[in-house]
């Protein structure tokens, strides 16, 4: 079997075509585990500390980067693990992790630091389908890359390489990735979801048969620049309508009927409505899909109610995209958000629980921890050049929308912990 030459994951560069590869790194792992003892307590003489920083000393190549290896599930010829070595290759967040915890501890990683600021290019943090998305110039017109919904993705399986810097960079406190910053503030500053913008509304039915089909569609919306749309007709194999749309509240909603006559009832047709945010001149991405009810045989109904805040509902994408803003020096967004998702001390925001399997919502509850630190001055990144930040003033019980979170927070590490070993389960 021949292995391909990017990968998903840690490595520099991604090739959708290889997405049955599973990318891990070791060194990642090791230097994230390590940085999350510190952060609980652990003494830097201990000896896991230093076994592991023995490991992170030997592992680099040259002395400038880490790499990453990769795992082939068991349908597409065997399984592996990253202890084999299938062509180990350079990986910036592998090295992002490791520099961040050995800066941390004093080393002297000034050959890595040049390697990384280097290396963060725009191409090596998004896949090159995304790239040519944000340049205006995409082979497609309402399809984003990889059918996802919104950037950053709410899938865990379609991670770019700019989600998994986010929080190492942070780690190193700013000291890479300005430029990289930048271009990623440009580029989630039009895929944040306001609801400011144009948006389409996409039906599109595929009879997979070539005979005409008569078809009704009544769509009904609330916190909209119109509030019915009706519209009935024939089509042959497929049918693709978009209406134009403009919200005047992000708590809008849409409900719609759609009934098909003269298809085989035994060959059912594929449905699918979609919400889409337009981003460039033909460029559109999705950021909701219909949830359907068959009624009977050909008959539909469907809601769209997404309520999709910043650049999701999801906690994990939008706490990746404000480190980067932060990384990029926008600060802006943190404290509406925090306020927003803590909701007087209820977590109003969705984790990932659904996709993550038996890490549930452990990721996201730790990038959530790692912004109130962030936020409230309370967390520096640890680098020995960086004066320890003055805690905050005092303030009484209940004045604050998460105080108790923040007594949380000296938890993070052991929540970032418990989700790397979950992930390396």
């Amino acid at each position: 079997m021949q292995l391909p030459e990017c990968l998903y994951g840690f490595s520099l560069k991604k090739c959708p075509e290889f997405s049955y590869v599973i990318t891990c790194s070791r060194a990642a792992s090791t230097a994230l585990a390590l940085y999350a003892l510190l952060d609980a307590g652990k003494p830097e003489n201990s000896p896991a500390i230093r076994k592991g920083v023995e490991y992170l000393l030997k592992s680099s190549v040259n002395g400038t980067y880490w790499t990453y290896s990769y795992m082939v599930p068991s349908s597409w010829g065997g399984s592996a693990s990253c202890e084999e070595d299938f062509q180990k290759k350079p990986s910036l967040v592998a090295t992002a992790y490791a520099v961040a915890l050995l800066h941390r501890l004093g080393y002297n990683v000034s050959k890595s630091l040049r390697w990384l600021k280097e290396n963060l290019k725009p191409e090596n943090l998004l896949n090159r389908e995304y790239l040519a998305y944000f340049n205006g110039s995409p082979p497609w017109q309402y399809s984003f890359p990889f059918y996802q919904l919104g950037f950053p993705s709410v899938h865990l399986l379609h991670r770019e390489p700019f989600e998994a810097l986010a929080l190492p960079l942070t780690l190193l406190n700013g000291e890479v990735g300005g430029d990289a910053a930048a271009v990623m503030a440009l580029i989630l500053n039009r895929t944040r979801l306001n609801f400011a913008g144009e948006y389409l509304l996409l039906v599109e039915v595929n009879t997979r048969k070539n005979k005409n089909t008569s078809y009704k569609l009544e769509i009904h919306l609330t916190g909209a620049n119109t509030t019915e749309i009706s519209e009935n007709g024939t089509f042959s194999y497929i049918l693709e309508n978009v209406f134009r749309l403009k919200f005047s509240t992000p708590r809008f909603f849409i409900r719609g009927k759609l009934e098909l006559h003269q298809y085989d009832p035994f060959s059912r047709p594929d449905v699918a409505v979609y919400l889409l945010k337009r981003i460039g001149n033909n460029s559109y991405m999705r950021v909701g899909c219909a949830d359907f009810t068959e009624v009977w045989n050909g008959s539909y109904r469907f809601d769209v109610n997404p309520r999709y805040d910043y650049w999701s509902h999801s906690i994990r994408p939008t706490a990746t995209a404000l480190l980067w803003m932060r990384l990029a020096g926008d600060k802006e967004m943190e404290g509406s958000f925090l306020k927003k998702t803590l909701n007087g001390g209820h977590i109003s925001g969705a984790c990932e629980s659904y996709l993550a399997g038996a890490r549930a919502c452990t990721e996201d509850y730790a990038m959530l921890l790692l912004l109130i630190d962030l936020h409230d001055g309370s967390f520096t990144g640890g680098l020995p050049e960086t004066e320890t930040a003055t805690p905050p003033s005092e303030t009484p019980s209940g004045t604050s929308e998460n105080d108790w979170l923040r007594l949380m927070s000296g938890l993070a590490a052991g929540v970032l912990l418990g989700y790397l070993l979950g992930k390396r389960r």
